[in-house]
C-alpha cells in the first residue's frame, strides 16, 4: 500500500541521515548507505559541515572542511587530501 511505501521510505531516509553520525567502524559495516562521489559531483552538491561520509571506489571518505563543493576537481585519495580523509576502522 501507499502508506507502507511512504513509511518504508521515511525509515530508509532516517537510516541514511543517521548514518552520517556514526563511527568510522560502523560506517564501514554498511557502505551502501552512503552516496557515491560521482553522484555528489553529478548533482553539484555542497556540504555545509565537515565529516559527511561518501563512497569513492571501494572506500569511504569524510569531508574535512565546511562548505565542501563536489565539483570533480578534488579527487579523494589523489589531490583531495585537504578536502577528504579516508574512513578507516578505529584501533583499540
Amino acid at each position: 500500500s501507499t502508506v507502507k511505501a511512504e513509511y518504508f521510505k521515511a525509515i530508509c531516509q532516517m537510516a541514511v541521515n543517521g548514518a552520517q553520525s556514526v563511527t568510522d567502524s560502523q560506517a564501514l559495516a554498511v557502505p551502501e548507505l552512503y552516496p557515491t562521489y560521482e553522484w555528489l559531483v553529478e548533482h553539484n552538491i555542497r556540504v555545509k559541515k565537515t565529516e559527511m561520509i561518501f563512497r569513492y571506489g571501494d572506500k569511504l571518505y569524510r569531508t574535512v572542511k565546511n562548505n565542501t563543493k563536489f565539483d570533480g576537481k578534488n579527487i579523494p585519495g589523489e589531490d583531495g587530501g585537504k578536502y577528504f580523509r579516508e574512513v578507516i576502522p578505529e584501533t583499540m
